[in-house]
């Protein structure tokens, strides 16, 4: 799972979203922490 931050995921949003949709996944960070994981699960 690669690693995102905050900022990137902000401006790249729509991008991350087609991404998470053909299933693959990424963990978005806020400064040293995790702020989310991103997947969809249906």
């Amino acid at each position: 799972m690669r690693t995102i931050g905050a900022f990137e995921a902000k401006t790249r949003f729509s991008e991350l979203l087609r991404e998470v949709e053909r299933g693959e996944s990424f963990e978005i960070r806020r400064r040293n922490g995790p702020a989310g994981v991103g997947s969809i699960r249906w």
